[in-house]
């Protein structure tokens, strides 16, 4: 009788808590159930996987180029075509540099072309990439742009004057150069190397020698405007040179490289640091600058992804952008939001 009472009374209490919730149902479960956490583990790592391949193919696009810009290096060969740039003669003249260099490249079988200081204008460069030589040897000053690294402009010896070339100095590809007080030049920026129509020219498996100071000091854009028009190896110097010391060792970088060592021996054997001023001598290929382009560009995009994906998963749980989504949709199909219930009449 006793546990009869007690069983009635339990059922009865029972029955009131039903009672009490909206169609009597018993409480449901409000914490996440196995699938809904396993469909959150598989949203997650889904978008981690979209974050990694496009991580990948942005590296790609980064990286590819410079695989197919370049070709391989050419040296000697009867066919083969050098050029030594020259607007130092006027300053600091070196006959015997001229005269020894064209002899050493002339018996490794190349045909060596020269042009001095009055004849180093803006149209040479301009025409340079259509003239198919193999190497070019600047004999120049190198000069510092305004937010760029040191040594990335070309000196040539034309007189600056506001009046020429408007255009190019309006999209930065070329620019005024101080060599000494009162002797201003136009200058070759990168830009204006690289920045030329699609199939003009090119520097097509060419060596690139720059004998200015300081082109390999810090981010390469000179040689990476090279490289993205065929060249296969830029040779210059990580810091301030003299201009007697730059023709000793790039008439012994010749001499070495026209006698059989490889690029790296030859440039190795003649990068003994300056004395006076410490820059030395070294080189870049393109697969060097393609492989820090691509690190930066990848630090770049993790950044990003990191400063943005926790905005957007927050924005996510607000509902901000499934409002914004809907706001889009209504606006496509013409009808205006709802922005409350209208008023009874």
């Amino acid at each position: 009788m006793g546990h009869s009472s007690r069983q009635d009374e339990l059922e009865k209490a029972l029955g009131q808590i039903r009672s009490t919730r909206p169609g009597g149902k018993p409480p449901t479960r409000t914490g996440p159930t196995r699938d809904s956490r396993q469909r959150h583990l598989w949203n997650r790592r889904r978008r981690v996987s979209l974050l990694f391949l496009f991580t990948l193919f942005v590296a790609l696009m980064v990286f590819w180029p410079y695989q197919h810009g370049a070709a391989q290096l050419r040296l000697g060969g009867a066919t083969q075509r050098a050029v030594l740039i020259d607007t130092l003669s006027q300053t600091d003249p070196d006959p015997f540099f001229i005269t020894n260099v064209t002899q050493t490249l002339s018996s490794a079988g190349y045909s060596v072309d020269y042009y001095g200081p009055s004849q180093v204008t803006v149209d040479l460069f301009r025409n340079l990439p259509l003239m198919g030589y193999s190497m070019l040897i600047f004999r120049t000053h190198t000069a510092t742009g305004p937010m760029a690294p040191p040594g990335q402009n070309i000196v040539t010896h034309q007189p600056y004057t506001t009046s020429q070339y408007s255009l190019e100095q309006l999209s930065n590809l070329v620019t005024e150069a101080l060599v000494r007080p009162g002797d201003k030049f136009f200058a070759i920026t990168p830009s204006f190397i690289s920045d030329e129509p699609a199939g003009v020219g090119g520097f097509h498996g060419a060596l690139i020698i720059q004998m200015g100071c300081s082109t390999l000091q810090a981010r390469p854009d000179l040689a990476t405007a090279f490289f993205e028009r065929g060249a296969s190896a830029f040779v210059g110097w990580n810091g301030v040179v003299s201009s007697y010391y730059t023709d000793v060792r790039t008439e012994s970088f010749l001499s070495s490289l026209m006698h059989g060592e490889t690029l790296q021996q030859a440039v190795a054997s003649s990068s003994a640091p300056d004395p006076d001023w410490g820059g030395q001598l070294t080189y870049l290929e393109p697969s060097s600058v393609s492989q820090q382009l691509m690190i930066d560009q990848v630090a770049v995009i993790v950044v990003w992804a990191l400063i943005l994906i926790p905005g957007l998963l927050l924005a996510r749980r607000q509902g901000f952008l499934q409002a914004m989504g809907r706001a889009w949709k209504n606006s496509r199909n013409g009808r205006p939001r709802k922005s409350g219930k209208q008023a009874a009449p």
